[in-house]
């Protein structure tokens, strides 16, 4: 594979505007120059093209920040080929990962779980109406 196909198979996560110029200077440290950039919201994009063979790398400015992606449901590792090549900018210290994975984990259910809590609370809200509705409806 030639640099130019090693450019275009990169795919870059960017989650914060502020980590671009450390991810900019990553890829010019490699002599990628025609990477593909995903933004939070385009992860569902970046697992497609990693699951299909477009993209065969994945930089981010950190293992959280793919976590997040993983998290949300946006990014499918077990559904990638194999050989994906994950890299971050930050240095992981060895046997760190999973001190990561479990903070990026706690961090993002504190983040979600209110809205687990309010999407139950008004599903069994509306459930209740229904069948409230229906027993009124039914003793007529």
């Amino acid at each position: 594979m030639n640099r130019q196909d090693q450019s275009e198979r990169t795919g870059v996560i960017v989650t914060n505007e502020s980590d671009r110029p450390a991810l900019i200077a990553h890829l010019a440290q490699r002599g990628i120059d025609n990477a593909k950039w995903f933004n939070l919201g385009d992860l569902d994009d970046l697992d497609s093209q990693l699951r299909h063979g477009q993209i065969d790398r994945v930089i981010a400015p950190r293992p959280s920040d793919v976590l997040v992606g993983v998290w949300e449901r946006e990014l499918g590792p077990d559904e990638w080929p194999a050989g994906i090549r994950v890299e971050y900018v930050e240095p992981v210290e060895e046997g760190e990962l999973v001190r990561i994975a479990s903070r990026s984990w706690r961090e993002w259910k504190r983040l979600h779980g209110g809205r687990q809590i309010i999407a139950g609370t008004v599903l069994s809200v509306v459930v209740l109406a229904i069948s409230f509705v229906l027993c009124v409806w039914l003793a007529r």
